[in-house]
């Protein structure tokens, strides 16, 4: 598995096209037709998929490509997700300390809705 790196960063179409493969695992014709061709190569660059053919006629060399996310790929999906979650609890937490305090600075509010809570909870 490569390090993730700043080497290893990602288009937007292609950060898309990866969170589709993590989801569906494999891609075949004619489905593979709609991809774009410049987020698959990237993508295979940076070791996040695999590209396998078949050929399917010999006479005419028609081959027909499956697509699938390796290891690496789905690594870095996994690995996004828990940056993303990294940046977001430390700002749901600013935010709900702010809006209590907020609440608390008008005179109502955080002590009446822990009495209201306390007053539940013993029922």
């Amino acid at each position: 598995m490569k390090p993730i790196t700043d080497s290893n960063f990602l288009s937007k179409d292609s950060l898309k096209m990866l969170k589709h493969f993590s989801k569906v695992t494999s891609i075949t014709s004619p489905e593979s037709n709609e991809l774009s061709e410049a987020c698959v190569s990237q993508l295979i660059a940076a070791g996040f998929i695999d590209r396998s053919s078949q050929t399917l006629n010999i006479d005419t060399m028609f081959s027909e490509y499956t697509y699938t996310i390796t290891e690496s790929g789905k690594g870095y999906i996994n690995h996004l997700k828990s940056e993303s979650r990294k940046l977001w609890i430390p700002y749901a937490i600013t935010t709900l300390i702010s809006v209590l305090s907020l609440m608390k600075s008008y005179g109502h509010g955080i002590d009446d809705i822990i009495l209201w809570c306390m007053q539940r909870l013993t029922q």
